[in-house]
């Protein structure tokens, strides 16, 4: 992976372990690249803004439109998120206009802590869409917000 996108990646998992401690926190960061430059970031905040659609990359993705004052992002924008976009923030991606992602955590590292998609991907009966490139890296470095979340919420349901 060459060093832009690991120092982008790596600034998503740095988001993602804001707040981690706190009753509200969930582990995952996103950042919106476009032309080399971050354009917007975000982390997750469903759980502390009672809104189940205010995951890190939809965050990211809303922040990026509205300095772009667009439902469309420019061409060749990126998302680098610190987990593999669930399906919800993987179709926002694909209608912004995003054509590249890289994360660190695959979805089946996130099911361990309770953050699997398996049901809903059944549900909708088919994989992922194709046509976005997808890429993963420097995921030991991004497990650390799962491992301390875990450890900062024993009790917390895996259905959540």
């Amino acid at each position: 992976m060459p060093s832009a996108d690991a120092t982008f990646l790596d600034r998503a998992i740095e988001l993602s372990l804001t707040d981690i401690e706190a009753s509200y926190a969930r582990p995952f960061g996103a950042v919106i690249v476009h032309e080399g430059a971050i354009v917007a970031e975000a982390f997750n905040t469903a759980a502390r803004s009672n809104d189940p659609t205010a995951h890190a990359e939809l965050n990211a993705i809303r922040a990026a439109c509205v300095r772009f004052a667009s439902h469309r992002l420019p061409a060749n924008c990126q998302l680098y998120s610190s987990a593999e976009p669930c399906p919800m923030c993987f179709a926002a991606s694909f209608w912004a206009g995003i054509a590249e992602i890289y994360f660190a955590v695959p979805s089946q590292e996130q099911a361990k802590y309770g953050f699997g998609e398996d049901r809903l991907v059944s549900l909708l009966g088919a994989d992922r869409p194709r046509g976005t490139r997808l890429e993963t890296a420097n995921l030991d470095r991004a497990m650390q917000a799962f491992r301390r979340f875990a450890a900062s919420h024993p009790d917390r349901r895996k259905t959540d």
